[in-house]
């Protein structure tokens, strides 16, 4: 991908899987980005369920109790992380040895 323009700016944007996380189990997972963190705009992470019959943005408010989850942007990883006691703190989100979804980051190079 060449990227995108905006406002004379030009972004490009880096998919990363995340890799196994059992989300019952394990509030945070940190994914390296590889990248220059100021050079950073967005960050977003798509998690699946176990059986892949749905995916949701990490921040999701699927449960109707408030936020689910949470992203940061760190100066090597990027900190994806579930709230205790909420939506992805559930056997649905428990697999291991599973890709357990997709950090999308735009950045400007």
């Amino acid at each position: 991908m060449s990227g995108i323009k905006l406002d004379s700016t030009a972004l490009k944007c880096k998919i990363i899987q995340i890799g196994d996380w059992n989300m019952d189990t394990t509030a945070d997972k940190y994914v390296a980005h590889g990248l220059t963190q100021s050079n950073i705009r967005l960050a977003f992470a798509l998690i699946r369920q176990d059986d892949d019959a749905e995916s949701w943005p990490i921040d999701s408010d699927f449960t109707g109790a408030g936020s689910s989850g949470g992203i940061g942007v760190q100066v090597t990883n990027i900190h994806l992380y579930a709230i205790p006691g909420k939506g992805f703190d559930s056997t649905t989100f428990d697999a291991t040895s599973y890709n357990r979804g997709w950090v999308m980051i735009w950045y400007e190079p």
